[in-house]
């Protein structure tokens, strides 16, 4: 062994590696065939490294593993490729993987330490170490993966590994390494590290060259002990960057030779790398395997030409050829270059344009150097730079390009823009275009920063220059404020006299012409005129704004001045002052037309409160709600006062006199309605209370209604008289009316009258306990039975009834009867019986039904009962043959009709025209059937199961959500809004980071509650991660006295809400309740802008555990907060179980009322607070 080799490989020997904690550790597990024996304290930003066996094997040989920390963090490509790979020099992949979602990587282990860590022990190479070990091995290496499109990006001495046996280097830590995939260069994001990196690197451009380059530098570090452009005072991206623009300093005693081959590896330009034969190239394999070889390989770059001289003398501008055509003049060529500045920037960026610089002119071949170096592949930058090279080499140049098109002077570019306003404003109809066709060339313009610098280099003029600044800040951080359009409008005023007035799509030539037509449009017709004010709103508080000078605001402020009257949605009412609304109301309260008062007040309530306050100075709106809340509403009726109402109630108890059925539906339709107006109005209690009574009056028995007593008993003499000739009818009638008459004698009157009927009712006598001797005698007695029968059929008809059971057995048991049986049931089938009614022909029975049918056209309610009480026995007679035909057409009708409380509908159609004439499109009938349906929504649902009539049940029910929309009130263009948010709306408001580049962007807030303008809010994800109280405590902490309350009335508001914003924010009174499960104190009640939600709280605005879940943004997770399932927890404010806990919301949604102790740091805070809406 050299003697070279024996202190190379004792350097390596005596290398003692650094220790370095981390924090995972996965020792003991079994990946594929290699157990992980032991975790390593070897420094890695990126993995935990681990010692590990192949199992499969049974040898002592070790291996390493590197349990990659980011997901994602080596392409299978490239492991795939690089197993492929089979080098001495080139760590071989022994096998790859994934675990509990991490990559891994297993490598054989080596014993030295890498190169890296011999330098940190201070110990340096020499030259001959370099030449003889290190430099062949590496670029070996590099070949081998190179051939198979591998870039290593990462080459450093941290990375270049002794084998076991020292004799040559390995390659090693490809984490970061790309696949070229056949491609002479990539672009990738930069990962190598900085120091290493080639000037190219830092703009994302990889090739082969690249990893040469950090060779470069790695021999300079391993023979001086530092990398060359290494400061403490820089980070690494600055000395890279430095680098990129820096040549090395050399020490001392750097050999000339390794000087040599240093230069070669990182000369900057690669724009000939792929020009073998140029000697002003980067060194690669081929120059380096030269140099090793002892050939005297040429210095890239030492070669000079006229454009590298030390020193160059101003010279007359030479001839350039610039887009197919040859140039003599400067200015020409420089005008040329900004009417084609992709072409520009191509010669540019080749360093054509510098290099003819340098040539002529020194100092201008320095601003194109510098110039050269700002652009970059898709840097939006680089027309701005070639255009301040322009104006910098010829400030005499005053024409800019705008849209392609060259101007001279910002007059004449302001004018330009205020065309493209005009034109888009006409196109669009206004001022509110966004990222519009003929707005885009001018935002352009101004965010290019062209304009800016064109003001700063030509003009000199720095009030110009903040102009364009200004409009440029607006597009860019304008936030919404105002659109392209307008922020063009502003460039243009604010940069030329043109003051052309674009307003709701038609141009003026200026501010006094807008004036005075505006003037007379006002005096020929006001409606057209405030409906004009109004649709350009927008346009005129821009206008009246933004105008650069006080004589044109003037103007538009004057135009507007006599706009005053107020104008209700579209058109539908116009007031000039409160006074003449008040007016209006008393007329319409005097007209009785609650309907429209209602309706009034129901669409303009909360822009109307503003009006009357802001503009009419009066009480107006309040006059109008104090007058409709005077209303009284039975249901779907309205009434404006106690007269109107009595004067209905009255209709009422008449109808009933005629209907009983309807007052007893009507009553029991509206009982709840009812009863609520007799006690907010007792002026009607009265009405309400004869109401009531004219009911208890009404007297039902089964099918039967009755006014009052007079009536019942009228029809029980009846009933009395028709039993004394038919005694079987007598028995019927008591058989299936008895239980209804036992149930009525509580009622007054009412047993002195049925009293009588149970006396004749008990007088009569049975014959069916008699005792015959023989066939005869029965047999006469069954004749004479059947001769009463032919002159009483309702006898005959109750006495085989009666005895059905008795004549069913007797057939049984004796065929000697069977034949005065049969005699006698065939003179019984002769007669037609329906419960009581027995019919002696069946024409006698069709004479009755057809009866039936014509009172039930007339009174659908009695058809309805008469067969809900006999609807068995006409089912029965249905099935008979000969019957039917009498019988359908009775159960048909019947069951057509529709009975809706105190409405009854013959059929689905009759049902059908009421709804339909009921849902109408008129405001009254709007309310009307809200109220209708409210009232009898009970009823209602039973009737979806008809299915003739179950869509317009539907229907019904449907409209009663269907309530009037507030509009708004406009009054000079201005419009007073109502608060059209609802609860589950999505709004956003102020800004705070979110992503884990901790950007601030906007919040998001889900509304839970709105009164009139004011409006709950809760953040609609989890903004941050806190504690509920920092550090460990046994005390009492409570809502008041928490740092999370602290935290979000202080640090939160100034973070997350401008000025202007935090204006809105009310100060809320906070009720701090109990634990209702613990009972642990919420302490003192507080009054706060922004807190969180209490359990009740939670509770009432969130539905479900569903509606309660809540995900964190990227910013609150890097804070901290535990994730479960993309959901988190979240604080309420209200105690746990112990008084130094706080409960909490479930990653499920679930209420946790024991809680969290207040020192918990995982829980995420979900801020909630009231706004003023100011739609």
């Amino acid at each position: 062994m050299s003697d070279t080799k024996v202190n190379f490989f004792n350097k390596l020997k005596s290398t003692v590696i650094n220790k370095f904690s981390s924090l995972r550790d996965i020792t003991g597990q079994t990946l594929g065939a290699f157990h992980i024996d032991s975790k390593m304290d070897i420094p890695s930003g990126e993995a935990d490294i681990y010692l590990c066996s192949n199992v499969s094997f049974h040898s002592s040989d070790k291996f390493i593993l590197k349990y990659y920390r980011r997901e994602n963090a080596v392409k299978q490509e490239v492991i795939e490729k690089l197993r492929s790979v089979h080098s001495p020099y080139v760590a071989p992949v022994s096998d790859y993987g994934e675990y509990n979602g991490h990559q891994y990587t297993i490598r054989p282990y080596y014993k030295m330490p890498a190169l890296s860590d011999v330098l940190t022990s201070g110990t340096r190479f020499s030259e001959e170490e370099l030449r003889v070990f290190i430099i062949p091995s590496v670029i070996e290496g590099l070949k081998a993966v190179h051939d198979v499109d591998i870039l290593h990006r990462d080459l450093k001495p941290g990375n270049l590994i002794p084998d076991d046996s020292g004799d040559h280097i390995v390659l090693i830590d490809f984490g970061i390494s790309s696949n070229a995939d056949g491609k002479t260069f990539i672009v990738t994001q930069p990962g190598m590290t900085p120091f290493y990196a080639a000037p190219e690197a830092i703009q994302g451009i990889f090739h082969r060259e690249t990893d040469y380059y950090a060779l470069g530098i790695t021999i300079f570090e391993l023979f001086t002990g530092y990398t060359p452009f290494q400061n403490p005072g820089m980070s690494g991206e600055e000395a890279a960057k430095l680098a990129a623009i820096s040549k090395i300093e050399f020490p001392a005693d750097f050999p000339e030779n390794l000087k040599k081959l240093v230069l070669g590896l990182t000369y900057k330009d690669i724009s000939r790398r792929n020009e073998k034969d140029n000697p002003n190239r980067r060194w690669g394999y081929d120059e380096v395997k030269r140099w090793l070889g002892g050939e005297d390989v040429p210095v890239p770059g030492e070669n000079t030409g006229a454009g590298n001289t030390e020193s160059a003398t101003v010279q007359a501008f030479q001839q350039y050829r610039f887009y197919g055509k040859t140039y003599t003049s400067e200015k020409e060529l420089l005008v040329a270059m900004l009417q084609n500045p992709e072409e520009a920037l191509k010669d540019l960026g080749r360093g054509i344009l510098t290099h003819h610089y340098y040539i002529i002119d020194e100092n201008k071949g320095k601003l194109c150097d510098s110039a050269e170096n700002k652009i970059s592949k898709d840097n939006p930058e680089n027309i701005r730079h070639l255009s301040a090279l322009i104006y910098s080499l010829r400030p005499d140049i005053t024409e800019i390009i705008f849209n392609g098109r060259i101007l001279n002077g910002l007059q004449e570019v302001g004018m330009a823009v205020i065309d493209a306003v005009i034109e888009e404003a006409a196109k669009n109809g206004n001022l509110q275009g966004r990222d519009f066709d003929l707005i885009k060339p001018v935002k352009e313009f101004a965010l290019s920063g062209i304009a800016e610098d064109y003001a700063s280099i030509v003009l000199k003029n720095s009030d110009y220059a903040k102009i364009f600044a200004n409009v440029r800040k607006l597009w860019r951080e304008g936030k919404g404020v105002y659109t392209d359009t307008e922020i063009a409008l502003i460039l243009g005023y604010s940069i030329c006299d043109d003051r052309r007035l674009p307003v709701n799509g038609k141009v003026y030539d200026n501010p006094e012409a807008f004036r005075q037509e505006m003037k007379k449009f006002a005096e020929n017709d006001r409606r057209a005129y405030t409906e004009f004010t109004q649709k350009a709103k927008a346009d005129l508080d821009f206008l009246e704004n933004k105008l650069p000078d006080p004589e044109s605001r003037e103007a538009v402020i004057q135009a507007l001045a006599d706009a005053k009257w107020a104008v209700f949605g579209d058109s539908e009412y116009i007031f000039k002052s409160g006074k003449d609304f008040d007016n209006f109301i008393d007329r319409l309260v005097k007209e009785e037309k609650p309907y429209e008062l209602q309706s009034l007040f129901n669409r303009y309530k909360t822009p109307l409160k503003e009006v009357s306050k802001k503009v009419w100075n009066s009480d107006s709106g309040a006059k109008l709600e104090k007058t409709v809340s005077g209303f009284i509403r039975i249901g779907e009726h309205l009434f404006t006062g106690e007269k109107a109402c009595k004067d209905f109630l009255n209709g009422v108890m008449v109808r009933g006199k005629n209907e009983p059925a309807y007052l007893l539906g009507f009553i029991k339709g509206h009982k709840k309605s009812l009863d609520s107006a007799a006690g907010d109005f007792p002026e009607i209690k009265e009405a309400v209370s004869k109401l009531y009574a004219a009911g208890d009056n009404v007297i039902s028995l089964n099918e039967y209604l009755f006014p009052g007593i007079s009536e019942f008993r009228d029809f029980i003499d009846t009933v009395l008289n028709h039993g004394r000739i038919d005694p079987g009818y007598l028995t019927d009638f008591m058989r299936r009316h008895n239980n209804a008459l036992k149930a009525m004698e509580s009622k007054e009157g009412i047993s002195s009258i049925t009293k009588p009927l149970y006396q004749a009712y008990g007088e009569l006598i049975s014959f069916d306990n008699r005792v015959f001797t023989g066939v005869q005698d029965f047999n006469a007695y069954i004749d004479s039975v059947i001769q009463q029968g032919k002159n009483n059929p309702g006898f005959l008809v109750s006495f085989t009834r009666n005895l059905r059971q008795e004549i069913t057995e007797l057939r049984n048991r004796d065929s000697r009867c069977n034949e005065a049986l049969n005699k006698l049931m065939q003179a019984r089938n002769s007669f037609v019986s329906l419960d009581e009614y027995v019919f002696p022909t069946v024409t006698e029975f069709r004479t009755f039904m057809e009866n039936v049918l014509k009172t039930g056209e007339k009174n659908p309610s009695y058809l309805k009962r008469f067969i809900s009480v006999h609807g068995k026995a006409l089912t029965v007679l249905n099935g008979v043959s000969g019957l039917s035909s009498i019988v359908k057409p009775v159960l048909d009708a019947g069951n057509k009709v529709v009975e809706l409380d105190e409405y009854t509908f013959k059929n689905a159609a009759e049902f059908e025209n009421f709804v339909t004439g009921f849902c109408g499109e008129n405001n009254e009938r709007t309310l009307q059937t809200a109220g209708f349906v409210k009232e009898h929504r009970d009823s209602l649902t039973l009737l979806e199961n008809n299915t003739s009539i179950a869509t317009q049940v539907k229907k019904l029910l449907k409209s009663e959500n269907s309530g009037e929309k507030e509009k708004s009130i406009s009054v000079n263009g201005v419009k007073y809004t109502p608060v059209t948010m609802k609860k589950g709306d999505i709004i956003r408001f102020g800004h705070y980071p979110q992503n884990s580049d901790i950007q601030k962007s906007p919040i998001e807030w889900l509304v839970l509650h709105v009164k009139e303008k004011e409006v709950l809010l809760v953040s609609r994800y989890a903004l941050d991660c806190k504690q509920y109280h920092h550090g460990y405590t046994s005390t009492s902490i409570t809502w008041e006295n928490c740092d999370l309350r602290k935290w979000l009335n202080g640090d939160f508001i100034k973070s997350a809400f401008s000025e202007e914003e935090a204006e809105r924010i009310l100060v809320s009174d906070i009720k701090n309740g109990d634990n209702p499960q613990h009972h642990t104190k919420g302490g003192n009640n507080t009054k706060d802008r922004v807190f969180c939600l209490s359990i009740s709280e939670a509770k009432q605005y969130f539905g479900n555990d569903v509606s309660r879940k809540c995900k964190p943004t990227a910013y609150a997770r890097q804070q901290g907060a535990s994730v479960y399932n993309d959901c988190c927890y979240w604080w309420l404010r209200s105690p746990g179980d112990f008084q130094y806990c706080a409960a909490f919301v479930g990653t499920g949604g679930a209420l946790n009322l024991r809680g969290y102790s207040a020192n918990y740091g995982s829980s995420a805070v979900r801020p909630a607070l009231r706004i003023i809406c100011n739609q």
